[in-house]
């Protein structure tokens, strides 16, 4: 996943699996050649969690986050 993808989606809702929000997307970090590393996912009365590329993907225009 390129960063290019991802970055317009800055602010927007991350899902579960399942539909549910897991919080508001607020940072991607990348290598130099642009490819994702992590998002970082503000979530409600929790603070920030860290999520892996692998379990990220892009589904009709929405961010979801797949369990481990």
């Amino acid at each position: 996943m390129r960063i290019e993808g991802l970055a317009p989606l800055i602010g927007s809702e991350v899902e579960d699996s399942y539909g549910r929000s897991l919080g508001t997307l607020v940072s991607i970090m990348s290598d130099v050649n642009g490819e994702v590393k992590t998002i970082e996912v503000k979530i409600v009365d929790r603070g920030l969690e860290t999520i892996a590329a692998e379990r990220v993907i892009l589904k009709d225009g929405r961010l979801l986050a797949i369990p481990d």
